[in-house]
């Protein structure tokens, strides 16, 4: 039970769990003052066969079909204005998110709903690409109705290879040649620096160029990281997904490529 403000009365009820297109019949239970009006805070499920009396309220509560994870809470408002949040039911099971990455990939998403856990769940997530399996695994989910977090699970196995392809990558030829380019351009600006620290003019002719040389090394050392494999194989480890009328969309991180992608796609609640 939540107190929304100062209410002259108390109700409790069991939360009960509920899939997509049930009807689960809930009761609440208290001291009821006359007048009060009883409202869902969600349009995802409505009220059915609904009656009350001094000291319970009960009715039907339909879950639509499309409904996706939440809680669901009974507003009871008092006639003096006073009002109760009362958590009646989780919704779960087991929804299905296909998300659609602008590269071509295609991240099949299936989450088993915990019960009685509103905000979070687990499932197994397939990558394709044209019709080709990339990477499957499992994935944590979390979040409520329209609003998702879905994070891809990392074995211990994938940890300890992505942590020896960065230190390969960090001691390749190629790049402990940029470090020596980069040591020498330092060296190399420092020296402007202590020998034209009173001629602004031949100071920046001297500085110029030598930064010119730092930036490239920079950006070059930037795109081996980018393209160094120590990420997921596939797609992206981490989605944020905004959902509306069955459409979702949202952003990616922790790519295959290194960046970060935009996606849509759709949702069946189940």
């Amino acid at each position: 039970m939540s107190l929304l403000c100062a209410a002259p009365f108390e109700l409790d009820a069991k939360p009960a769990d509920a899939c997509p297109g049930a009807a689960v019949p809930v009761t609440l239970t208290g001291a009821i003052p006359t007048g009060t009006a009883f409202t869902l805070d969600t349009a995802d499920v409505e009220i059915a066969d609904a009656g009350v009396s001094p000291t319970a309220w009960s009715a039907t509560l339909v879950v639509k079909p499309a409904a996706l994870p939440q809680g669901v809470s009974v507003l009871a408002t008092a006639k003096s204005g006073a009002q109760l949040r009362v958590a009646v039911l989780n919704v779960g099971c087991k929804p299905v998110f296909k998300i659609d990455l602008d590269t071509g990939e295609t991240l099949t998403l299936r989450i088993d709903w915990q019960k009685g856990n509103v905000r979070g769940g687990r499932g197994t997530g397939v990558w394709t690409k044209a019709g080709k399996t990339l990477d499957k695994a499992e994935w944590l989910a979390s979040g409520s109705r329209t609003s998702f977090t879905f994070e891809r699970i990392v074995t211990d196995a994938e940890t300890t290879d992505r942590m020896l392809a960065a230190r390969n990558q960090l001691m390749s030829p190629e790049h402990q040649a940029l470090l020596k380019k980069r040591g020498d351009a330092t060296q190399r600006l420092n020296a402007c620096m202590a020998n034209h620290s009173g001629n602004a003019k031949a100071l920046s002719a001297c500085i110029g160029p030598i930064q010119g040389e730092l930036n490239r090394i920079q950006l070059e050392m930037d795109q081996r990281m980018k393209k160094m494999k120590s990420g997921p194989k596939a797609g992206c480890e981490l989605l944020n997904v905004e959902v509306e009328n069955g459409k979702v969309r949202g952003d990616a991180d922790r790519c295959a490529d290194g960046l970060s992608h935009a996606f849509s796609g759709t949702v069946q609640a189940g």
